[in-house]
């Protein structure tokens, strides 16, 4: 069979061969392929975290317990037993909209990135590293809603969803610094909004943390009215290339 010949044979006798090689190889890395190559490396971090966040809102039906036939042996005993679960209910329909809304949220930064690098990453992480935990305060809030300790339960299921408010502003301030991880085409505008979206969470979660010192039904009430905020189409949620990109390219270093 015969064999085609090799561009390297006797490049390192032939200078004009190597000249050859060198231009070859600089051809071969055309702008296509640095963009698909780009765009697996961000593809591959947002499959790896959507994974995160799948586990993360399956593990959420684990809080919900299953009377036993022991427990509950007539219908009667059976409809008291769930309906005394109601705390698990309200705990696990809060988190699963709460990471329902992450995920969203996470998904529409995605939609705005063009490559990655080491510290977003990083940050990356530490988003997924709060949304693994949040069935932990979900349980914890289940377990003594209705008791003297709800009060610590709701502090700390705040805490955990401030550090997750802070970390999204993290890492959506690295991408949009300089613009150096975002799309070419994403416009001022849309950058404000993002910007505002990300920046009310941890005000909002603040002050839902100190009301659950005093209320923690006014607490559990800001969370599920900040889902509902975030789950309303805005600006911020525009698809890629649907915004008007009239303002002022300079806003992009912001």
């Amino acid at each position: 069979m015969r064999q085609s010949p090799d561009i390297r044979d006797g490049a390192a006798d032939d200078p004009d061969a190597c000249g050859d090689l060198a231009e070859f190889e600089v051809r071969d890395i055309s702008p296509q392929r640095t963009a698909t190559r780009l765009l697996r490396e961000s593809s591959r971090v947002e499959a790896f975290s959507d994974g995160v966040f799948a586990i993360a809102i399956t593990l959420l039906v684990l809080t919900l317990a299953v009377p036993t036939y022991e427990k509950a042996a007539s219908a009667p005993e059976l409809r008291r037993a769930l309906l005394e679960q109601w705390p698990t209910y309200v705990a696990f329909v809060m988190s699963f909209l709460s990471i329902l809304i992450m995920w969203a949220s996470h998904h529409n930064i995605f939609s705005l990135i063009r490559r990655v690098d080491h510290v977003f990453l990083l940050l990356n992480g530490f988003i997924l590293m709060g949304v693994t935990l949040i069935p932990f305060p979900t349980q914890l809030l289940a377990s003594h809603l209705g008791h003297p300790g709800e009060r610590v339960a709701a502090e700390v299921y705040c805490v955990i969803a401030l550090y997750i408010a802070f970390a999204y502003n993290a890492l959506w301030y690295w991408a949009r610094r300089g613009g150096h991880l975002l799309e070419p085409d994403v416009s001022p505008h849309t950058l404000r909004a993002v910007t505002r979206q990300y920046a009310v969470a941890p005000l909002v979660y603040i002050a839902a943390l100190g009301l659950a010192l005093v209320n923690v039904w006014a607490s559990i009430a800001i969370f599920i009215g900040v889902s509902a905020y975030y789950a309303v189409p805005t600006r911020a949620t525009v698809p890629l290339g649907e915004d008007p990109a009239d303002d002022d390219p300079t806003d992009l270093a912001g």
